[in-house]
């Protein structure tokens, strides 16, 4: 490395006062030879790209190795995952295109010994029937997408004991074998309806964003079928009753037997573990908790009493954001960066939609919360700016850390990375203050150090072109 890039002002002087006499060297080098300047500079590229971790066609450390590495096992495991859903796709069939009369699906006509997993799509003014006689072949799943105006009866048994239905209008789902968890998406006009004994305590109607959804069941009573019915239900009016923090297409509800053999629909919510669970499962907890603690002996206002009652409150989405942060860093160290950035947008968008809900007339503990989850909210914006910088997403990279710094402008992590990104962009006069800002916050790390000298040369060169 040359002795200019070696150059070393001290830190409170670093990109600031008069530079005549380094950028003079520069003049010098480059009468000299042209050539031999263009040389060195696609060099000294190489080495920079390499140093801030912008090209990975040779590793620089054991860190960018062991990088390389984690890359190469990712090809690996992603051809191992195509394989294995290349074998997925010989477990699927499809019946779509119907567009009236009855159809009662049949091993011969419609499915083989291999397809285990159905899809019905696009159809419409159809009665679908899966009979009984399905069994032997045990269907693992199926799945209801896009239909109109359609009836599915459900005879047969499930592996997974599970219906999906999404993107439907005016679909009925009849069920008359005992199916676990029928979950409903993105619909309108959708009727589930449990035929006598079919519906047990342990069964759930999942939905989200449905208008206009039907849950019956049909009871014994007096000697007669009745029905027992939720009536018309509306996710987003739902939503708006039970006054979550959330946008009202974002919610999801859960229909299901209450301890009175009745339908009832509660919000999910999430436990400490992050399980689904309801606003009554988690009052029925509690009680099962102060009665186990009484006859313990423990006190329920004492610390220890109290630790053990809020345990079992449900995440807010600052918790829920926390966890979400935390299998984010837990990926990055494991240099799985792609993952990580799911996990941390997950966080962002949790923090981000709770602000955007609150309202005026902030008391003192919600001014305090907000600094919490805003200063939660630029550690995650920094953090995915890392590993867009990792992945060579430059302008995503870019993007994130412009946001920490409208929250902080002498947020220094994301003042570095800001640079790196306008670095990798080749805007070198933007990335040499920023990261000139950066160093006179943290003069001594080496890392801002070298970034800093890099751009200021590659500013150089290409103010000699």
């Amino acid at each position: 490395m040359s002795s200019l890039l070696a150059h070393d002002p001290s830190p409170t002087t670093h990109g600031q006062g008069d530079r005549n006499e380094y950028y003079a060297k520069w003049d010098a080098l480059a009468k000299e030879a042209v050539d031999e300047v263009d040389a060195e500079e696609q060099k000294q590229k190489k080495e920079a790209d390499q140093k801030l971790g912008l090209n990975t066609d040779a590793p620089v450390s054991a860190t960018q190795a062991a990088d390389l590495d984690k890359r190469k096992q990712l090809k690996v495991a992603k051809k191992r995952w195509d394989d294995v859903e290349l074998d997925r796709e010989k477990l699927r069939a499809t019946v779509s295109g119907l567009t009236s009369g009855t159809k009662t699906i049949t091993v011969v006509h419609d499915l083989d010994k291999k397809e285990r997993v159905l899809t019905l799509s696009q159809n419409s003014n159809a009665t679908i029937n899966l009979p009984a006689e399905l069994d032997p072949l045990a269907l693992i799943k199926v799945f209801i997408d896009d239909c109109q105006d359609c009836t599915i009866n459900l005879s047969t048994s499930l592996v997974t004991s599970c219906v999906e239905i999404a993107h439907c209008t005016n679909v009925t789902l009849n069920v008359r074998n005992p199916c676990a968890t029928v979950q409903v998406d993105l619909s309108d006009g959708v009727t589930v309806v449990y035929s006598q004994n079919v519906l047990q305590a342990t069964h759930k109607v999942y939905h989200s964003a449905v208008r206009r959804l039907t849950i019956n069941r049909q009871v014994a009573q007096g000697g007669a079928l009745k029905t027992q019915t939720t009536g018309l239900m509306d996710d987003f009016d739902l939503g708006d009753k039970h006054d979550t923090t959330k946008p009202a297409d974002e919610n999801q509800f859960i229909t299901q037997l209450d301890t009175s053999d009745m339908l009832q629909t509660d919000l999910v919510l999430r436990d400490a573990g992050n399980h689904p669970t309801t606003a009554r499962e988690i009052t029925e907890r509690k009680r099962e908790l102060l009665a186990a603690m009484k006859e313990k002996g423990v006190d329920p206002n004492s610390e220890f009493g109290q630790k053990l009652l809020k345990a079992e409150d449900p995440m807010n989405p600052m918790s829920a954001a926390a966890m979400a942060k935390e299998k984010g860093n837990a990926l990055f160290k494991q240099l799985d960066y792609g993952q990580a950035m799911l996990h941390y947008s997950e966080a962002i968008l949790s923090l981000e939609a709770f602000d955007a809900t609150e309202s005026a007339g902030e008391t003192k503990e919600m001014v305090a919360d907000k600094q919490e989850r805003s200063a939660l909210l630029m550690s995650c914006l920094s953090n995915r700016s890392a590993c867009a910088l990792k992945l060579g997403q430059h302008a995503n990279a870019l993007k994130d850390a412009s946001k920490c710094l409208v929250m902080n402008p002498k947020h220094v992590k994301s003042l570095f990375r800001k640079g790196l990104s306008l670095h990798a962009l080749k805007r070198y006069h933007e990335a040499c203050p920023i990261l000139g800002k950066a160093l006179e916050l943290n003069p001594k790390n080496k890392q801002i150090k070298t970034a800093l000298q890099f751009a200021e040369r590659q500013l150089m060169m290409e103010r000699k072109r």
